[in-house]
């Protein structure tokens, strides 16, 4: 996948002018988005209730790859595998930000966008557009003023730590509809600042098969084997057929990282689609 990061000393000049407008036009679209939450601040000052106002800032993820390395002006393009040339972007220069475009970057400022961390959201591997900061404020409520915290946090962390703030207990039931339980709830967060993350039990299967599990600082959720790779948490793509059998069982202790083979015949089309995948992008 580093191969679809291009260097700037090898784009024409047209292909430059592309990803320079590419920039602004994200450029835009954040100056724009940091002026209207200012406005919302603004008012809350001039009322007197933004020390006594909860504002939580957090992103659905970082800068993605879906652009390609080349970027582009449709990007229902990427979801229907169509590579889009630079040279086809070009012809939508002046639409690019505009409602007659769905553009989006490409990879290159995706990794650049992403700093510290390298790579993207979708093939991140090294948390680039999915390590994504959480700024959080409430003067009236809670005595830290610009500290950082290490520790991860996932979006569904927000509910529960509201509810914990506010000492709201979620009801089971409403209006007759049983509720299900909120999920990580703020009080398996880990306590030690040396590894952050929250405290759970990491459970690994192969499809609905329990094979083993452990206790970990982590993200709580399934440890999924999938078609596509590994997976913690509900999404758990496709699943491995129940056939396949591991060359090691789990016997539990710290687990580094895991690799899945899928090398061999039984793997031969999902190692061509994964092939096609990179193509495209």
């Amino acid at each position: 996948m580093l191969d679809t990061v291009r260097p700037w000393d090898e784009l024409n000049s047209d292909e430059r002018r592309l990803f320079i407008r590419m920039a602004e036009v994200f450029a835009g679209y954040v100056s724009y988005s940091d002026d209207q939450l200012g406005r919302v601040l603004d008012f809350l000052e001039s009322a007197g209730e933004l020390d006594n106002t909860i504002i939580v800032a957090v992103s659905d993820n970082g800068a993605s790859g879906e652009g390609g390395p080349s970027g582009t002006f449709n990007e229902w393009r990427f979801f229907n595998g169509l590579p889009t040339p630079a040279e086809l972007s070009l012809e939508h220069i002046d639409e690019l930000g505009g409602p007659t475009s769905y553009n989006h970057y490409n990879t290159g400022w995706a990794w650049a966008f992403d700093t510290p961390f390298p790579y993207w959201k979708r093939w991140a591997g090294y948390e680039g557009g999915v390590a994504d900061m959480c700024l959080g404020a409430w003067p009236a409520g809670i005595d830290a003023r610009g500290e950082v915290r290490q520790q991860y946090v996932h979006a569904v962390d927000v509910v529960p730590t509201l509810y914990d703030l506010l000492g709201v207990e979620p009801p089971e039931v409403l209006k007759g509809y049983p509720q299900n339980p909120i999920e990580f709830a703020a009080n398996s967060r880990n306590a030690d600042p040396a590894m952050p993350g929250a405290a759970a039990t990491l459970t690994l299967y192969m499809d609905d098969q329990e094979i083993g599990s452990d206790d970990i600082v982590t993200q709580p959720g399934y440890f999924c084997v999938v078609g596509d790779g590994i997976c913690v948490g509900r999404d758990d793509a496709s699943p491995v057929t129940p056939g396949y059998e591991g060359p090691f069982p789990f016997a539990g202790g710290t687990i580094d990282k895991v690799v899945v083979d899928v090398s061999g015949e039984r793997y031969v089309d999902n190692e061509a689609q994964v092939r096609g995948w990179f193509m495209i992008d």
